[in-house]
């Protein structure tokens, strides 16, 4: 795993005062790089910790399922720790897949409705 954003150093960058705005992208940014760092154990509760506050402030991020999709495939590219993949679903439980379902059935099974 590669975080694209960091300040040069080896610390995330961070906006935990509820004061700096933040647009959706660096939103998106800094979940990635907080997923990321899940795999690194003395960095996993800092993680948790960062990606439960993003989701509190920005819960959107957490129903978008293209953003989900990202994060699953990363997933599927590191070996993760099964606490990592659990939580990262349980921060994604809101997000409604009836859509990729729909597509996956037209996919498998071209004409049938179900």
């Amino acid at each position: 795993c590669n975080p694209a954003a960091t300040d040069g150093s080896d610390t995330l960058v961070s906006h935990d005062s509820p004061d700096i705005p933040m647009t959706y992208e660096e939103a998106k940014i800094e979940a990635m790089n907080l997923v990321c760092q899940l795999n690194v154990v003395f960095r996993y509760k800092q993680s948790e910790t960062g990606l439960n506050k993003l989701k509190s402030r920005m819960p959107k991020l957490f129903e978008d399922l293209c953003f989900y999709s990202d994060v699953c495939y990363m997933m599927g590219e590191y070996d993760f720790r099964i606490n990592a993949r659990k939580f990262v679903q349980m921060l994604f439980n809101s997000l409604d897949i009836s859509q990729m379902e729909a597509e996956a059935r037209n996919i498998l099974s071209p004409g049938i409705t179900p």
